[in-house]
């Protein structure tokens, strides 16, 4: 059965913060500022207008792809994120969100253990879903976060600055084009602290960290019958430029076929990367019919997502 992505948009808003001031928000030096800016090549994050609800934000993908598709078939919607939603108890975000789009009577599932990595264990899901039913079906893919009030959430410490974001993916068991061919998740259980692991545990993640996105990749394409030479085009996450310049130095990869465009403008978007980078490659047509692209995600924790996907 083939199956693929059927429908994308994603959503980036216009505000944006500083590097200096996320960084000095959360104590860190000129050093630090330095380092961000010259070396990881990050410069800002995007940020929602103040006030602006998570839902609102969440709808800005979910809008367009449903007014292209009002016939769809959607039979389960999952929402794919790094952190807590910042909404009041007993708030239903989802169904608030779903009800707008009269999604609601859709079974309608979170999922955020991965963190960074939550959409590709979202994508793994659907294909699993969809590769057990014998109609068309489709799943929605909902993915976002952001942080209006918690400086400290847009801060990794000495990687990355993280930015607000929202995107909406469809996947059919009865695509016309952009075929999953494979996807995979893993995780290295020895740094499940996270964030709040001690300086000398993310000093140890830190340097397993190349030897795991290698693994990651190689599991991945494996999957999908394929080589590393193959693949046209690498879409990462946003963490850092200086991770995918070591990668392309390391495996002789192509570093123009990496992605790498909007780390300045937007920075990290927690688990949007990606499809945030896929859709910009496909709308400035870099992306064309036929290439080969590897999708990849990492969350703290240590989670690490990709999947194959042809165009």
């Amino acid at each position: 059965m083939t199956i693929g992505i059927k429908a994308l948009s994603t959503y980036i808003p216009a505000g944006r913060q500083s590097v200096e001031t996320i960084l000095e928000d959360n104590g860190c030096t000129h050093k630090d500022i330095k380092l961000f800016r010259r070396i990881h090549k990050l410069r800002q994050v995007p940020i929602v207008e103040e006030g602006q609800k998570l839902e609102e934000t969440l709808s800005k993908s979910l809008e367009d792809i449903i007014q292209l598709y009002p016939n769809h078939k959607i039979k389960l919607v999952l929402y794919t994120h790094t952190i807590i939603p910042q909404v009041p108890y007993n708030y239903e975000l989802m169904y608030r969100l779903l009800k707008e789009f009269n999604l609601h009577n859709i079974d309608y599932y979170g999922i955020s253990h991965a963190n960074c990595a939550s959409f590709f264990i979202g994508l793994k899901t659907a294909v699993d879903f969809l590769r057990k039913s014998t109609a068309e079906s489709e799943v929605l893919i909902i993915s976002g976060d952001q942080t209006n009030f918690m400086s400290e959430s847009r801060y990794l410490t000495k990687s990355s600055i993280i930015g607000d974001s929202s995107a909406a993916m469809i996947i059919s068991n009865r695509p016309k084009e952009k075929e999953i061919l494979s996807t995979h998740v893993m995780a290295d259980t020895r740094f499940f602290y996270g964030i709040y692991a001690l300086k000398e545990e993310v000093d140890q993640f830190n340097k397993s960290y190349s030897n795991n996105l290698n693994r990651l990749i190689d599991q991945t394409i494996t999957k999908a019958n394929i080589d590393l030479n193959n693949i046209d085009w690498i879409l990462p996450h946003n963490v850092n430029a200086t991770t995918w310049r070591n990668f392309s130095r390391e495996r002789g990869f192509d570093p123009k076929k990496i992605m790498t465009d909007l780390i300045e403008e937007i920075g990290h978007t927690y688990c949007t990367d990606a499809q945030i980078n896929l859709n910009y490659g496909l709308k400035n047509g870099k992306i064309k019919p036929g290439h080969l692209c590897l999708l990849i995600g990492v969350g703290v924790g240590s989670f690490f997502g990709a999947s194959v996907v042809r165009i």
